[in-house]
């Protein structure tokens, strides 16, 4: 398996130098993180590593799985991402998706059996591992508030690449940014042979994934990561579809400030309250245009925008352009769990999205710095509430099947 062992060694040293990283101070969270990290991530990339590679002397049928076109949900953080997709991952006739728990501890078919029987074991015996980790589940999740974990729910598969260590997640766990970190711009500066080797890598992670669960469903992806990597993907998945989220940038950078914020201060004693705060500037800027560039040339009838305001006013009638835009047909079952989602819609409270306390910028600094990107998804997804309706003239069939809703 290719490893990013230059970037690892890099964070690790730094780690020991703190005075020259502020943000990577030894306070009593980094020390605890540094020795958990220290033990268990070698022993989860070691495990998966085995179990890959076993997996092709006692189920070599995974590298035969057919599959129809995967479909990723990309855009920036905080754009009701999570939300929607784990709404569509209910939907098991048409999609499936990665569980946290098949992300960090069983990537490999073995790994999948090899936890299965062990939990079947348990059931016989009453289930005492099993309230076990529900109970250390709830101690250790239960701090996140702004992004609800759970071990049996679908999650980012950008987890996924934290094995060969070429992942964004990296600088969560040392929140400071080493002089080459390409992740943030995955398809224009990271060397085309490494790309491709980690989409054949990724590839076989999710063939895994349906051979194990015996799924003729679509691949169903949510990771804002993936924003960079789209013609990565494209490459590897000519067919792969992209529904595309948009959220006001006065709404969704201090969002997404906060979302960083915390996870860097979950795993460090970064004294700043808001650390590397330019890294998110820059990075978010990438990702709303970037996906605009590619509707334009290699994912022309690809992607499929769609606005936070569509998802938080009318969910039905979302997802409904989705499907449409997809092909696929919504069951009635699936529609009376929209029907209830919709109801609970309405009792949604944006979460403080405008609080810009102690991040240094202000509204008017962010309308003008993403100055271009609203007017370019204004003309896109038209500026009233109704967005999402609308496309550009030059993009005429891009978004066919949404206007035919």
């Amino acid at each position: 398996m290719i490893f990013n062992y230059r970037l690892l060694t890099a964070q690790l040293v730094a780690s020991l130098r703190p005075r020259r990283h502020p943000t990577l101070r030894l306070g009593g969270r980094r020390i605890r993180f540094l020795v958990v990290f220290s033990v268990a991530f070698p022993l989860m990339w070691l495990g998966s590593v085995i179990g890959m590679w076993l997996d092709n002397f006692f189920y070599p049928a995974w590298r035969r799985v057919g599959s129809r076109f995967p479909v990723f949900l990309v855009g920036n953080f905080r754009t009701g991402s999570t939300f929607l997709f784990r709404l569509l991952s209910r939907d098991r006739g048409s999609f499936t998706s990665l569980k946290t728990w098949e992300l960090y501890f069983a990537p490999s078919v073995l790994q999948r059996r090899f936890w299965r029987g062990i939990l079947e074991l348990d059931r016989l015996l009453g289930s005492p591992l099993r309230r076990r980790i529900t109970e250390a589940e709830d101690r250790v999740f239960s701090e996140v508030r702004l992004h609800r974990i759970r071990l049996e729910e679908p999650e980012e598969d950008e987890a996924l690449f934290c094995l060969p260590w070429h992942t964004l997640f990296s600088c969560f766990f040392f929140p400071f940014v080493p002089e080459r970190f390409p992740y943030l711009r995955f398809d224009d500066e990271l060397r085309h042979p490494t790309r491709r080797r980690l989409m054949a890598f990724y590839r076989g992670c999710i063939e895994r994934h349906l051979y194990a669960h015996r799924s003729r469903g679509h691949y169903l992806s949510k990771n804002p990561s993936a924003t960079s990597k789209i013609r990565s993907l494209l490459e590897e998945y000519p067919e792969a579809r992209f529904i595309c989220l948009y959220r006001d940038p006065v709404e969704a950078v201090p969002s997404t400030m906060r979302w960083f914020a915390y996870a860097w201060h979950y795993f460090s004693s970064a004294p700043e309250r808001y650390p590397l705060r330019g890294l998110i500037v820059e990075m978010m800027r990438h990702w709303y245009r970037y996906p605009l560039d590619m509707a334009e040339g290699p994912a022309r009838e690809r992607i499929l925008f769609v606005s936070y305001e569509d998802i938080v006013g009318d969910v039905t009638a979302t997802v409904r352009r989705i499907y449409t835009f997809l092909g696929l047909r919504l069951e009635p079952d699936f529609l009376e769990l929209l029907r209830r989602e919709a109801e609970q819609q309405r009792e949604y409270r944006a979460d403080g999205t405008g609080d810009l306390e102690g991040t240094g910028l202000t509204a008017e600094e962010i309308r003008e710095r993403f100055r271009d990107v609203t007017a370019a998804y204004g003309e896109l997804l038209g500026s009233a509430p109704q967005l999402g309706r609308r496309t550009l003239p030059r993009r005429q069939q891009l978004h066919a099947a949404g206007r035919r809703n």
